[in-house]
């Protein structure tokens, strides 16, 4: 994608964003995702307090210079529900 945007809504990117209504497990559990259909669809109290916080101190190191955590690896596929 060409945002951040763009590669958090990426089909199947983070399985309770974009990622299917449900999938099996291994050792087939059915497990039920309902997910958003887009990170701006996230109610913000939805959101890990914890995690919250991390990230905006993750951005506002990024915005200080700090380089990425992750470099150019964008993909974060759930084994379960990815594109092979």
């Amino acid at each position: 994608g060409d945002s951040v945007r763009d590669v958090a809504n990426a089909k199947r990117q983070f399985t309770k964003i974009s990622g299917p209504k449900s999938y099996k497990t291994k050792s087939g559990k059915v497990i039920k995702l309902n997910p958003y259909g887009s990170v701006q669809n996230m109610p913000l109290k939805d959101v890990n307090p914890k995690v919250r916080a991390e990230v905006l101190s993750y951005l506002e190191r990024r915005a200080n210079g700090q380089e990425s955590s992750v470099g150019e690896h964008l993909n974060y596929a759930n084994p379960y529900v990815s594109d092979k």
